[in-house]
């Protein structure tokens, strides 16, 4: 016959944060909770570096996170004034650059000339504007030489053309900054890092269980915590192939626009990889299955003051809900809110069946 029933009255299904639901029957599309984090994407973030030795005689004044725009100008960098007897070695080292340019740019004129003629191929040409172009980088770097030692000669060094501008290289937040004022700088030092947060890459690592099931995701959510709802997490990219032999994951990669999210780049989120849908079965609130010694259960309405425990086979579970494959059918009513208030019940309740001691 059928099981005892546990008695939970009204009185206390009333008092107490209790409430029941109707086993639906749908279909619900798999997933898959994975950790990840956001990510610059690549050529997404940019070390801004010393051009040159020197002296950061002004930096902006910009704490990490602050949003800062390509070209911005965030430091002023002072040479170190060149030895007096520098100037001759100065003046002639721009002259020798000036007709180096002079010769570098008849050439090429000469190999334009020809190429039109047909008597000379294209890549002639190609090499004829690229060494014009290095020779007047060259005579830049000389005229530049020049205008810092005449700089730093007046002592109008700060105003004068003699400082070098610093400018962030990309649109982005500062990430790092490590660049302070009057501080001696060598050339390459990295003063700021900065990083495009407005696309940016999600990345979730797939514990290798489940990489294989993971190549038919198609979409995915993300949750932060605080935030009460799912977003979605872009476009998928790319599934990796080789597991990462420390933690044993497989990277999987969606680009994501985070202009409205304003999500720090850095920061950890929940990735969930969403899978086709399963065929039509019971679901119930996640709520409603409360761990019995390890076995998953349900609590059945079966009158108003008497239920029944069920053992239950899980099934997926999206979100809230979850399938169960065995134990409920569609049209029963479950304890959801309050499921655990009626187990302690049926403890207090369970009185050996037939008198005799096990």
């Amino acid at each position: 016959g059928d099981a005892p029933g546990i008695s939970f009255l009204k009185e206390q299904q009333w008092s107490l944060d209790f409430g029941t639901a109707v086993v639906q029957e749908q279909a619900v599309r798999e997933s898959i909770a994975v950790p990840a984090r956001l990510e610059a994407r690549p050529g997404g973030a940019a070390d801004v570096v010393a051009p040159i030795d020197g002296r950061l005689i002004r930096v902006v004044d910009v704490a990490p996170g602050a949003s800062v725009s390509r070209g911005q100008e965030l430091a002023r960098l002072l040479p170190p004034p060149s030895v007096p007897g520098d100037l001759p070695q100065l003046q002639r080292a721009r002259a020798e650059a000036q007709s180096v340019v002079a010769l570098a740019t008849r050439d090429r004129e000469r190999a334009e000339r020809l190429t039109t003629a047909g008597a000379a191929p294209a890549k002639r040409l190609d090499e004829a504007r690229s060494v014009e172009e290095q020779a007047r980088a060259r005579f830049a770097a000389a005229e530049a030489s020049l205008a810092q030692y005449n700089a730093a000669r007046t002592g109008g060094a700060a105003d004068a053309e003699g400082t070098f501008v610093v400018r962030a290289p990309v649109s982005g937040v500062i990430a790092r900054r490590d660049a302070a004022t009057g501080a001696n700088v060598s050339a390459g030092a990295v003063l700021f890092h900065v990083v495009d947060a407005s696309q940016v890459h999600v990345v979730g690592q797939v514990p290798e269980a489940q990489a294989a099931h993971v190549r038919l995701a198609r979409a995915a959510e993300i949750e932060i915590a605080g935030e009460p709802d799912r977003l979605p997490a872009g476009r998928l990219i790319s599934v990796g192939k080789v597991l990462e032999s420390q933690s044993r994951t497989l990277p999987i990669t969606f680009a994501l626009d985070n202009r409205t999210l304003g999500i720090p780049v850095g920061q950890a989120i929940v990735l969930h990889l969403l899978m086709g849908a399963t065929p039509p079965q019971p679901v119930v609130p996640a709520l409603a299955v409360v761990d019995d010694a390890g076995r998953p259960i349900v609590f059945v309405q079966r009158e108003g003051e008497t239920f029944e425990r069920r053992a239950v086979t899980l099934g997926s579970r999206s979100g809230d809900v979850v399938q169960l494959t065995e134990g409920v059918k569609p049209g029963e009513r479950v304890v959801t809110k309050g499921a655990y208030l009626v187990r302690l019940a049926s403890l207090s309740t369970s009185v050996p069946a037939h008198g005799h001691v096990h």
